[in-house]
Parts: structure tokens; C-alpha cells; sequence
């Protein structure tokens, strides 16, 4: 709010305006991060397990509002809400299904980062039952790129997962099928099908995007693009970038944008020391790459809580190897013996 009020009133507008933008935009994501690890750190497991189910169990009014969406290509909630609120939003129409955040590509990625929390779910019917619903999402949101990892995540969980083999061969068994008949009989399936032979030239203008990157990052290495930067009402591209990093590097400096992709590696690598936080940790790599292939988090889209939310759950495998940790641990076993 005070940063609000000195954009206000004060004569240095376009700093003090990038420098509200940047806040607004990347510290409430990060304090979230911060809490989610906290919690972690203090309960462990019980925090991990209490936030992931609250996530999955959000997941299950998505799933029908999706399918309702599909069929009638409508919003179906928060219409006006999104007219009022986003720019480009000019009816409650919509192409694919969204669920209850903005766009299609960032509910892909919403599903893809819920079925890495699917590795928290013990019994095996219930895990195929939860991965199949959030699939069938994510069919229904045709996110290609979302959609290809969400498939990876769901075979790495049930591989991992802690039950029989007998079990886990059963479940990529009923994946398989699952996968086969969404994709065969179903309108979304079909529709998904018809975008990979023809994706109306959309990786062309990314490619396009990305050789103009190559022509012109020596003008934004350690600042902002000096020209326009509205490549598409220029004419200097066929879409905007479509990529979140090079869209914050555009505003502010390839090395910024750089720099925030190398956290969120850094972070998600540093967390990989056991089971449960090498797959939650996959889960925020999914929705990094998705951030490749979208303006997300740099429109302060559900993707840049997204990111951090998962990080802040992945915590659980640093905690888990955390030497004070062990050691605790460790002094808890003796006293008890």
C-alpha cells in the first residue's frame, strides 16, 4: 500500500512503478514459500500431508467444473468476475477448460503439479483414481506441454509409490487404458489429437519468438528492452513471447530473468534427497517448464504461486536429510531405548 502511494504522488512514476510492479508480482508468492516451508520444517510430514490433501481435494470440484466447461464452453463460474478483472477476457466463452483459475495452459499446469502430490496417497485404487480425474483434467485443458510431464508424473508416482509391485502394474495397466479411451472416444481427446497435427502455427510464432531473442538480447542483457515492447500490436512478432523468464528479462534484464529460473532449479534440485520431495519437487519442475511456453507468473497468474507453493511442499526432502534433523532424531531413538 505505501508503494501504491508513492506511485501516486510521486514525480519518479515509471520507477517506482516497476518497482511496485516487482512486489506486487513476486513477494507475495515468495512470503507463501517462506510459510509453507516453515510449517514443514516445524511438523514435517504432517504439514506436507495436510497441505498436499488440501490441494488434491480442491482438485475434485475442478475436475466437474472442467467437465461442465468442455461441454458447454462456458465459464461456467466467476464470469463476470473475470470480465471485470482481466483484460483480455471479453465474454464467459472459453476454448478449453480452465477450472477455477485463467486460462487453459496455467489449469494444465495446475493438474500436472497436482498429480505429483498424488505420492502422498497410500492406498493404490484411490492414487489411480485421483490420477485418472486430474489426467482427464488436463485432456480437458489441452496444455501439450502440461499434459506430456503430467503423463511422466503420474508413471514416476506410481512407480515410487510405496505398495506392491502387483499393485503399481495394475495401475500403469489401468493408466494406460484410461489415457487410451480419453484420447479415442471423447470430444476433448479428439480435440487434442486434431491440435498435435495441427497446432494452428503456434510452435511456429515461438520459434519465431526465440530467433528474435537470439537478434536482440545484446539491447536487454542488464536492463529492459528499450524499444516497444508490445511485439505483437508492433508487428515485431506474430504473439508475445510466450515464455514467463524471457517476458521478466524483456522488462527487466535477460540476467534477471535468468536469475529466477536458476532459483527455482536451484531450490527444487536442493530438495531431491528422498522420495517424496524428488517427486514434489518434480511436480514445480512441470510448472517451470510450463512457464516456458507461457507468459504466466509475469502477469501475476495463479503460476507464480503455483511455483513457490510447490517448492515450499518439496522442502519436506531437505528437511528429511537436514543433519539437526537427523540428529534429533537421533537423541529422540536413545531416550526411548
Amino acid at each position: 500500500m505505501a508503494i501504491m502511494l508513492i506511485n501516486t504522488f510521486s514525480p519518479f512514476t515509471p520507477f517506482v512503478d516497476t518497482i511496485s510492479n516487482m512486489l506486487v508480482v513476486y513477494t507475495p508468492p515468495f512470503l507463501l514459500y517462506l510459510l509453507i516451508k516453515m510449517a514443514i520444517l516445524r511438523e514435517g510430514y504432517k504439514a506436507l500431508r495436510t497441505m498436499g490433501f488440501a490441494i488434491l481435494l480442491m482438485m475434485i470440484p475442478q475436475f466437474f467444473i472442467s467437465i461442465q466447461q468442455d461441454a458447454t464452453g462456458m465459464r461456467v463460474v466467476y464470469e463476470k468476475y473475470a470480465e471485470n478483472v482481466s483484460w483480455w477476457v471479453k465474454d464467459a466463452t472459453t476454448g478449453s477448460a480452465i477450472g477455477l483459475v485463467e486460462g487453459h495452459l496455467e489449469f494444465t499446469s495446475l493438474c500436472s503439479a497436482a498429480i505429483a502430490l498424488t505420492i502422498l496417497i497410500k492406498r493404490p485404487f484411490v492414487q489411480i483414481g485421483a490420477i485418472s480425474m486430474l489426467l482427464y483434467s488436463a485432456v480437458l485443458a489441452t496444455g501439450r506441454a502440461s499434459i506430456l510431464i503430467s503423463i511422466a508424473i503420474s508413471i514416476l508416482v506410481i512407480i515410487l509409490s510405496n505398495y506392491k509391485i502387483f499393485y503399481k502394474l495394475i495401475n500403469l495397466g489401468l493408466m494406460v487404458a484410461a489415457g487410451v479411451v480419453m484420447l479415442l472416444t471423447t470430444n476433448a481427446g479428439e480435440r487434442l489429437l486434431s491440435k498435435v497435427e495441427n497446432d494452428g502455427s503456434s510452435t511456429e510464432l515461438r520459434v519465431e519468438a526465440y530467433r528474435w531473442v537470439w537478434r536482440n538480447y545484446h539491447l536487454f542483457i542488464f536492463g529492459g528492452y528499450p524499444g516497444d515492447r508490445d511485439f505483437r500490436s508492433s508487428g515485431q512478432l506474430g504473439s508475445s513471447l510466450e515464455n514467463a523468464y524471457l517476458i521478466q528479462g524483456v522488462h527487466y534484464g535477460l540476467i534477471f530473468g535468468l536469475g529466477l529460473l536458476l532459483f527455482h532449479l536451484l531450490i527444487a534440485l536442493r530438495n531431491m534427497k528422498n522420495i517424496t520431495g524428488f517427486v514434489v519437487a518434480i511436480g514445480a519442475l512441470a510448472v517451470v517448464v510450463s512457464n516456458n511456453t507461457q507468459s504466466g507468473f509475469s502477469s501475476n497468474s495463479v503460476s507464480g504461486y503455483l511455483i513457490l507453493i510447490m517448492l515450499g511442499l518439496s522442502s519436506y526432502g531437505f528437511y528429511r536429510n537436514d543433519s539437526r534433523y537427523l540428529k534429533e532424531q537421533d537423541s529422540e531413538f536413545r531416550e526411548v531405548g
